[in-house]
């Protein structure tokens, strides 16, 4: 008798079960996320692209969970089902029942078995016929502090932001940054994830295990701002990254990010879309700032 938890669950039965959804928070964008029972009991994450955009990120999801998968990259959930045209997709359910931690609480251990996870990941060979896994993301953004430096409606955003936190000072520090960081380039040698903060990275303890999801901006990019950006959001959370992991901060990599993030809090959040986000690139950038005094200490 064939076993049910290998049957191929196809999107058709995922969709018959789609009104059953228990929808689950996160992320920053429109797209539908949920937890389905289906009938053999099997529990699945599903995420559904809304608009243009969160459909054609889903597309890019779909397939970079394909070539990690064939490449044996380990630290990622199975992909279960997707619909024809991989706007929607389900996902292994890795749920705190099952002993899976999504929480914003970090230790040592979560911690390496993360940065062990990124060492693979910068360790899989680059895709040669689907380039469309790699599209170059971040390593194609502005630089923030340029930005924040030209734009007097986006200065005076900054200002007030900054007036919040009483850093008024960091504004006059624009002009200094925008220059000490022209020049930085990205290095594009190894696949990075780009995103990899607590509610990108489920944790077991039980097993050690970590599993990264959301890969929307996988690329063949700089690992110097994969990882600061990965350890300033942890440092964020309150764990302490100096102690142990100072050395894989980049001085170079923490400045520009940090414009990065400063100059995208300074901008208007998109229709329907969460303040939140502005917050949380504020607070990220102000903290790639205090790393980077840190390590120059």
């Amino acid at each position: 008798m064939k076993n049910p938890e290998n049957t191929k669950i196809t999107w058709g039965t995922v969709e018959q079960e789609l009104p059953n959804v228990e929808t689950v928070s996160g992320g920053y964008s429109d797209a539908k996320r949920g937890i389905l029972t289906m009938p053999e009991g099997k529990r699945l994450f599903v995420k559904i692209g809304m608009s243009e955009a969160t459909k054609g990120w889903a597309q890019k999801e779909t397939r970079v969970y394909d070539f990690l998968s064939q490449a044996g990259f380990k630290h990622i959930p199975e992909l279960v089902s997707r619909n024809e045209d991989c706007s929607s997709f389900a996902l292994e359910a890795l749920e705190a029942k099952d002993g899976w931690d999504w929480s914003e609480t970090w230790n040592e251990e979560r911690l390496t078995a993360t940065l062990r996870a990124l060492d693979e990941l910068a360790e899989t060979k680059p895709p040669t016929d689907s380039p469309d896994v790699i599209t170059p993301i971040l390593s194609t953004a502005k630089n923030g502090w340029i930005e924040l430096a030209e734009s007097e409606e986006l200065a005076a955003t900054f200002l007030q932001k900054l007036a919040q936190k009483e850093q008024e000072m960091l504004a006059e520090q624009v002009s200094a940054f925008a220059q000490s960081t022209a020049e930085f380039i990205f290095r594009k040698d190894a696949l990075v994830h780009n995103d990899v903060r607590a509610d990108n990275c489920a944790w077991n303890p039980d097993t050690g295990e970590v599993r990264l999801v959301d890969w929307n901006w996988l690329e063949l990019g700089d690992r110097r701002t994969d990882l600061t950006a990965t350890l300033v959001h942890i440092h964020q959370s309150g764990h302490d990254v100096l102690e142990k992991h100072a050395e894989r901060l980049d001085s170079e990599a923490l400045h520009w990010i940090a414009g990065y993030w400063l100059a995208a809090a300074s901008k208007p959040i998109w229709p329907g879309g969460p303040e939140s986000l502005r917050d949380f690139q504020l607070d990220s950038g102000m903290t790639a700032l205090k790393l980077a005094e840190h390590i120059r200490k």
